[in-house]
């Protein structure tokens, strides 16, 4: 089971600022060093998320995997992203990730080199740049549901096997990204079968 829930940074209020700063201190700080406002209020928009949808009332009850993925130690499991006007949060009673990217706000001809070669070719069509940002979010997703973020290297795996409808085997665990489009932005979200 997977949930998915998305705010607009542009809706996020102050109250809700308040709310972050209160419960949240360490990544109302966090927020506070962007000298981007759009960075600060996407940062801040994620803790909000976590406050309104995990029932989160203080940081003590968010602990850290070995690779820096946060986790409730009674669960569920959660992962937030955010890109351009929204952040999401993903949660599940397994494993899970996520990943949302603003369709042309990155280097792709940069990023792309971080694919196999049956991932590039792939993408080399009409669409290609709608295909770049499904590989890369979905890529992203399962990174970030492994646990291991980028320490799991995206040149290691192929998410093809996905876009066919398969689960991926790495390191002996069966994941399944999924991707999907609205308005100009691609989300992947990634769990783990087992």
């Amino acid at each position: 089971m997977n949930d998915l829930v998305r705010l607009n940074i542009h809706e996020f209020t102050a109250a809700d600022e308040e709310k972050v700063k209160t419960v949240l201190p360490k990544r109302y700080e966090r927020a506070g060093r962007f000298a981007d406002g759009e960075d600060r209020l996407r940062c801040l928009a994620g803790g909000i998320l976590l406050i309104r949808h995990l029932g989160l009332e203080n940081e003590d009850k968010l602990l850290y995997g070995e690779f820096g993925k946060p986790y409730l130690a009674e669960g569920p499991q959660f992962n937030l992203a955010h890109s351009g006007d929204w952040a999401v949060l993903a949660i599940s009673d397994k494993p899970v990730g996520i990943d949302i990217e603003h369709i042309g706000s990155r280097n792709v001809r940069k990023l792309a080199r971080s694919f196999p070669a049956e991932e590039f070719d792939w993408m080399q069509s009409e669409d290609a740049l709608e295909r770049f940002y499904m590989l890369w979010t979905m890529k992203e997703s399962v990174m970030k549901a492994s646990g291991r973020g980028l320490n799991l290297d995206p040149r290691s795996f192929s998410v093809l096997p996905a876009i066919e409808g398969n689960n991926l085997e790495i390191d002996g665990a069966a994941w399944y990204p999924e991707s999907f489009v609205f308005d100009d932005y691609v989300i992947a979200v990634c769990s783990s079968q087992d």
